[in-house]
């Protein structure tokens, strides 16, 4: 809103929480500043905004979105106080005058942190801008504010970017927010032929449900129970796990062929194949979609996604 005269300062922002299932409006507030970045985080609810506030820029903590189980329903807790004069959770030393790129920023929800782009320049309008100088600076910064902010830089020649300066702009995004699903999905590290070249061991990152399947009973995205039913033991047609593709250059399964799967650990597939086949060192294999998982921790209500795409097959290790 604005109060007398259409100048910058007189503006101030107006923030609502809206619920995007029904699109109720369950919080409201007025703020004393132009907020220029808004951040969120879905796993811990804080919600934080940058501005220019007091005199000084800061990082302020507005307000925690949570789930009241007593109600059943979404409730937000306000925590931003209007008018006082340091609520910033970064100091002014390190964030009172950067400048910042508005709509440049992330968050890393598992660990409550944000990440924004600034360029560390004078506040003298007069003094060169040099462009090697000021190269485009990544800051993480702890939500809680109980670390210190981190600039993602090399330390030893002068931290003068993140990225070379003779990159304009870039942009920012967490490619795995793993929100809800807050486990990492399996991923294919390797996939080795056997000495003897009678088998191909594909390895993954981390231990899986050997093919069980989490089942989502009430549409909210996380699992509430895992179909131990279809997960896959003994000798297996390896067109459970591998696409068409894939199997077409390992071989049919019995009673066609001679090519099988078996799980040899959680996080081990030993694809023993035929007399003779067609796949040869370099050529990739592929997992077909929603198929393995991670091993959850249901107790902290954690899940992961399914493990996608896939591998180069090389020769074995050692020689």
């Amino acid at each position: 809103y604005i109060n007398d005269k259409p100048r910058l300062f007189n503006y101030k922002s107006r923030i609502y929480f809206v619920s995007v299932p029904d699109g109720q409006i369950i919080h409201q507030n007025q703020l004393d500043f132009v907020i220029l970045q808004l951040m969120s985080n879905e796993k811990y609810g804080d919600v934080t905004a940058v501005g220019y506030r007091q005199g000084v820029q800061q990082i302020v903590r507005l307000a925690r979105v949570y789930r009241s189980v007593l109600e059943d329903r979404k409730r937000v807790e306000w925590i931003y106080r209007v008018g006082e004069p340091d609520q910033s959770i970064v100091s002014k030393e390190q964030f009172g005058d950067l400048w910042i790129h508005p709509g440049l920023a992330c968050s890393d929800h598992l660990f409550n942190k944000s990440f924004l782009f600034y360029r560390n320049y004078s506040n003298d309008y007069l003094q060169n801008r040099t462009p090697s100088q000021y190269s485009m600076k990544l800051m993480e910064v702890g939500i809680r504010g109980d670390l210190a902010p981190v600039d993602w830089c090399n330390q030893e020649y002068g931290c003068n970017g993140t990225i070379n300066y003779r990159i304009p702009f870039a942009g920012l995004f967490n490619k795995e927010p793993r929100i809800p699903l807050s486990l990492a999905a399996p991923t294919l590290i390797s996939a080795r032929f056997g000495m003897e070249a009678v088998t191909i061991m594909a390895i993954f990152d981390r231990s899986t449900l050997r093919g069980a399947l989490p089942v989502d009973t009430n549409n909210d995205i996380v699992p509430d129970l895992i179909d131990y039913g279809s997960q896959l033991s003994g000798l297996w047609d390896c067109g459970e796990i591998f696409d068409e593709a894939t199997v077409a250059l390992l071989g049919k399964p019995p009673p066609d062929g001679e090519t099988t799967c078996q799980w040899t650990a959680d996080d081990a597939i030993q694809i023993n194949l035929p007399r003779q086949f067609d796949i040869e060192v370099g050529d990739s294999i592929f997992l077909n979609p929603d198929r393995i998982y991670t091993i959850p921790r249901p107790q902290e209500n954690e899940y992961s996604m399914a493990a996608s795409g896939g591998i180069q097959v090389s020769l074995p290790f050692p020689l």
